[in-house]
């Protein structure tokens, strides 16, 4: 959470996988198989801490590879 004078203006939220992935095409099937997943994860944030979605960051941080993925 990003707060500013005690309120919270943006959040981050990061979700570590530990997918085994090929190449690039195997990491873009993963991004999508969880988008629903952060986007429910992005929802409840709004929800909790009364943020717009664009206040709301949402990334998979894929182990293996060790990259971190804008959803």
């Amino acid at each position: 959470l990003l707060r500013h004078d005690g309120q919270v203006v943006a959040a981050d939220t990061i979700d570590f996988k530990t997918d085994h992935l090929e190449d690039q095409a195997g990491m873009d099937a993963k991004v999508e198989f969880y988008r629903g997943q952060l986007e429910a994860y992005r929802d409840a944030v709004a929800t909790l801490f009364q943020l717009d979605n664009n206040q709301i960051a949402t990334r998979l941080a894929f182990l293996g590879p060790g990259r971190v993925v804008d959803v």
